[in-house]
């Protein structure tokens, strides 16, 4: 399967096209770079709480997680982000719109 990547990225307040259009350009991204996607776009119907926790289980089958735009406005993504770093994940950044990578922790 290669290499895993969890992608966060801001949700709360966008519409499912914005959401699928941001998540499209990081995966992309990761494509290029072989590195295959979890997925984890729910569309059921769930708590917020219950989607972070499905999130974050997934996380850990991660090499590393990439966080895009404005994640730190997302308390789901903000949790994320301190599981990544608590438990040791590489994390990277991704804008979409400069589509630039950049290295974090």
């Amino acid at each position: 399967m290669g290499t895993l990547v969890f992608i966060s990225q801001l949700m709360r307040g966008l519409t499912e096209a914005a959401i699928l259009n941001k998540r499209k350009i990081a995966e992309e991204m990761a494509k290029e770079h072989r590195w295959t996607v979890i997925d984890t776009y729910y569309t059921d119907s769930a708590t917020p709480l219950e989607y972070l926790g499905r999130s974050i289980s997934a996380m850990s089958g991660a090499h590393f997680v990439i966080f895009v735009d404005n994640w730190e406005d997302g308390r789901g993504c903000r949790l994320e982000w301190q599981a990544a770093k608590e438990y040791g994940k590489t994390i990277l950044y991704f804008n979409t719109k400069t589509k630039e990578l950049k290295a974090g922790n």
